[in-house]
């Protein structure tokens, strides 16, 4: 196992930390328990749309329109699922015993995702290392495109800025029937740099992807979907879901504005963990009913990684004091609107991009 990454021990910026979590202790209490009510009944509500889509699309196998808009609504509520529910139980919010957000991690997996390499990945070294080629695992993507500056381009990755129109709707597919295997058996994989995978996951991870393609596939199939459908249905559902989430998951840290730290000799990163933070994370200038009801308050980044133990019910309420405090102390905070925050990912990919075609034209 790799030796993890350190981050600069500065006196200043962790008193800057203390003080901003002191105003959090101050003046945010636990969740009320209206918020905690309503995400109890998000718990409850959005797996059974999830599932009653399922079995209307069931009841109307002859109709592909209802089937394919019911599949198509089906992704769209599993990334719902994924960013009201799943994404709380990770971080041990949604109910308050952790054995319960743990059973609750298997609806991800019901859902065709793997709960276990989500945690690893997602915990211990997305919050930990944003941004940070080789150990941000949830940026880590294929060799099909050069997210990390840093990183080796090949000869495709000069087109990069073209084909990701057409490759990035297919990111819940890849997820699902590629990016789960690849992190469970590829050596080098960043996933792989901490920790051992346990035999029973990946039996788990077997038994949850068997699952879902025996209800999403083969039991249509035997009930009179003609095969087309089934195969057709499925990638309608991994896409409409892919678009969606990408406009939440593209939005906060891969851009231009943002930094790519690089390690220095002996995994050393020459900044503090505070300042880290900050300069590769950006929040999204949203608020609305939508955002907050129904989006899980994604738009705010900035305080889930600062204070990843705080529920997003109270997101914004801390963003406010985590931006009035940086704006006071001169602290790198950063925040974009949604189209600006997409159009600076799609800079990247095409400065990434440009780099490659200079680089093979010095080649030749």
């Amino acid at each position: 196992m790799n030796n993890k990454p350190y981050f600069l021990k500065d006196e200043t910026d962790r008193k800057h930390y203390l003080a901003i979590a002191e105003l959090v202790r101050e003046k945010l209490g636990r969740n009320s328990d209206r918020n905690k009510q309503i995400i109890y009944w998000k718990a409850a509500l959005l797996p059974l749309l999830y599932l009653t889509f399922y079995i209307v699309s069931i009841r109307h196998l002859s109709s592909p329109w209802i089937v394919l808009s019911c599949y198509s609504l089906m992704g769209i509520m599993g990334v719902f699922i994924f960013l009201n529910l799943i994404h709380e139980a990770t971080h041990g919010l949604l109910f308050q015993k952790r054995k319960w957000n743990r059973m609750y991690l298997y609806v991800f997996d019901l859902i065709g995702l793997n709960s276990y390499i989500w945690i690893q990945r997602h915990n211990r070294l997305h919050h930990n290392y944003p941004n940070l080629m080789g150990w941000d695992g949830d940026i880590e993507q294929s060799g099909l495109f050069q997210i990390f500056p840093q990183d080796e381009p090949g000869s495709h990755t000069r087109w990069q800025h073209l084909y990701i129109f057409i490759l990035y709707p297919l990111y819940l597919f890849s997820w699902i029937f590629i990016r789960d295997f690849k992190d469970f058996f590829q050596k080098g994989r960043a996933v792989r740099r901490l920790f051992t995978i346990p035999l029973m996951e990946f039996i788990k991870l077997f038994f949850f992807k068997a699952f879902f393609i025996g209800y999403m596939i083969v039991l249509p199939i035997i009930l009179g979907m003609p095969l087309w459908l089934a195969f057709l249905a499925v990638f309608v559902e991994t896409v409409a879901g892919s678009i969606f989430a990408l406009m939440v998951l593209l939005t906060p840290h891969a851009n231009t504005e943002n930094k790519f730290p690089v390690l220095s000799g002996g995994n050393q990163l020459d900044i503090s963990w505070l300042r880290y933070q900050l300069i590769t994370t950006n929040d999204v200038q949203l608020n609305n009913w939508w955002t907050r009801n129904c989006m899980a308050n994604f738009n705010y980044h900035v305080a889930h990684h600062l204070f990843p133990s705080v529920s997003y019910s109270q997101a914004p309420e801390l963003t406010n004091i985590i931006r009035a405090y940086a704006n006071e102390h001169g602290l790198p905070y950063r925040s974009f609107t949604l189209w600006g925050s997409l159009y600076r990912h799609y800079l990247l990919v095409k400065r990434n991009a440009i780099q490659a075609k200079e680089i093979f034209a010095e080649d030749l």
